[in-house]
């Protein structure tokens, strides 16, 4: 448990110790980060800036509750890199003081069958989806092909189709389908719509 506005570990339990080998008094902020896979670093940056923004919004706000829920592969005690579901509950409290705390909640993933593509990330007000994952709950957010996602990238850096068909050795005709395809999946109208809001998510 934790106070998002002081930045602060309040509580952690002997759960640390087995899952990340770290024992609880030993816990700070940069315990994950530096636990975090390479690849997954920023994706890691990206939604602790969003789990600030919204412990930030509500305390503006003086009142509400939020559910961060995502999984990042994060390497335990014995070196090895587990796939861990983070699944933060975000509340604001005026007691003892006027503060957003939060329960970040840690369940290994290893023996789920996890899609291929894309990362399982919810955000929202929903609390169905603050429980022990199943399958349902581990298919929230964008799940997208490898040749999708690497046009996404694509996208985000700068890259327009005629670009992109140049640099993946496609026709620019593949490249709107699978453009028009990402469309279909998330109901957006561009895929600029698409990106921000995959990178606002840490998905990209």
């Amino acid at each position: 448990m934790g106070d998002i506005i002081k930045l602060k570990i309040l509580f952690t339990s002997n759960g640390s110790e087995t899952i990340l080998g770290v024992k609880p008094e030993a816990m700070d902020l940069s315990t994950f980060i530096q636990r975090t896979l390479p690849k997954d670093q920023a994706r890691y940056s990206l939604v602790k800036t969003k789990y600030i923004k919204v412990g930030h919004d509500l305390l503006l706000k003086g009142k509400g509750r939020s559910l961060i829920s995502t999984h990042f592969m994060i390497k335990n005690g014995e070196g090895t890199f587990l796939n861990l579901l983070f699944q933060g509950y975000i509340f604001y409290s005026d007691i003892p003081v006027k503060t957003v705390y939060t329960i970040l909640v840690l369940t290994d993933l290893s023996d789920f069958n996890l899609v291929k593509h894309g990362n399982h990330f919810y955000n929202g007000e929903d609390l169905s989806c603050f429980r022990y994952p199943d399958a349902s709950l581990l298919q929230i957010g964008h799940v997208f092909s490898d040749r999708e996602l690497e046009i996404l990238k694509l996208i985000a850096s700068g890259f327009d189709s005629d670009q992109i068909s140049e640099k993946l050795f496609v026709s620019i005709h593949t490249v709107n389908t699978h453009r028009r395809n990402i469309l279909k999946k998330t109901n957006k109208s561009t895929t600029h719509e698409v990106v921000i809001e995959l990178l606002e998510n840490g998905v990209l």
